[in-house]
């Protein structure tokens, strides 16, 4: 009855994260649903795992299988892209493998090269590195301003990284796990849990209310100075589609006017929509209201795949 119930929210989730996956990536990334699935198949494993008893040459198969599998799919996965979906099976599944290889007896299994001391405890110190590497890595990028690390920079995250872990493990994780004071009774328990809600929702709770006061405060500046804005608000779907092959031009490519020399009021009269890129420019009146603007050739190469409107032919004229 347990194995089933697992085994109905593990193929009830994966689809629903499949699903997300292919329509929202960004947000199935994090949504609990769509990564219940991974639970549920860690706790069928729990479940079968005293009646599964594979032979020696299966469990080193396994054992080295699985590892491979896990060291691989960090090198050839795109997770910003595909994760977690059906590709999150190649993780777990390894996992799964070398869980179920176990101790196989044989000195030719995965088991004693994973036993070795340095592994082990690196081991012990996993779940603070899973903490640490990932905002060590994006503070280190925004620190150096560049895209992606190079080995020197990511072999020094990744010691960084480890540091910081075992430092926690040691002066925070285990001081923790074995602290009596909350066992003892109820109530102590009580505090605690109330006392890590505190340090959580008052952090968020500032960032939200900040976040709430930059909206409100964008949103009550004059319409002079977001002119773009007031152009965007009066286009409509209708408009959009008698200005057959037109499209208008989100940041970066939008500025504030065509001559740079005059204040942006003056050269940015209502409705007037101006574009500026290298290569030639030629004034054109805009068909919504006969104001010039600036029409340029634009290569449909260089317009991202989000843009809402159709990218024109290479070389072609963009109209206003």
């Amino acid at each position: 009855m347990v194995a089933a119930a697992f085994a109905g929210i593990l193929v009830a989730s994966l689809v629903f994260s499949i699903d997300q996956t292919a329509t929202n990536q960004a947000y199935a990334y994090f949504d609990t649903r769509a990564r219940l699935w991974e639970f549920a198949l860690g706790s069928l494993l729990a479940v079968g795992l005293p009646h599964l008893k594979p032979g020696k040459f299966l469990r080193v198969v396994l054992g080295w299988a699985g590892l491979v599998a896990m060291v691989s799919c960090g090198l050839l996965l795109t997770v910003d892209r595909a994760f977690p979906g059906f590709v999150a099976l190649w993780p777990t599944l390894a996992a799964a493998a070398i869980i179920v290889a176990g101790q196989s007896g044989s000195r030719f299994g995965v088991d004693r090269f994973l036993g070795w001391k340095p592994l082990v405890s690196l081991g012990d110190n996993s779940y603070a590195l899973y903490l640490w590497h990932w905002p060590v890595l994006v503070l280190a990028l925004a620190a150096t301003g560049v895209e992606a690390p190079t080995l020197i920079q990511g072999a020094a995250i990744i010691a960084a990284s480890v540091v910081l872990a075992v430092l926690t493990t040691r002066f925070v994780e285990k001081p923790l796990r074995e602290w009596r004071w909350p066992q003892v009774r109820t109530w102590r328990t009580a505090v605690v849990v109330v006392a890590c809600c505190a340090l959580l929702a008052g952090p968020v709770a500032v960032l939200q209310t900040s976040l709430t006061a930059e909206e409100a405060a964008t949103a009550a500046q004059p319409r002079e100075l977001a002119p773009g804005a007031a152009l965007l608000t009066r286009v409509t779907p209708e408009l959009r589609r008698r200005r057959a092959g037109s499209f208008l031009v989100p940041p970066p490519w939008t500025t504030t006017g065509p001559e740079s020399t005059r204040p942006v009021r003056e050269r940015m009269p209502p409705g007037t929509l101006s574009l500026k890129a290298a290569g030639r420019r030629s004034p054109k009146a805009n068909p919504a209201n006969g104001s010039l603007c600036w029409a340029i050739p634009m290569p449909s190469s260089i317009w991202p795949p989000w843009h809402p409107s159709r990218k024109p032919a290479a070389g072609s004229w963009s109209p206003c």
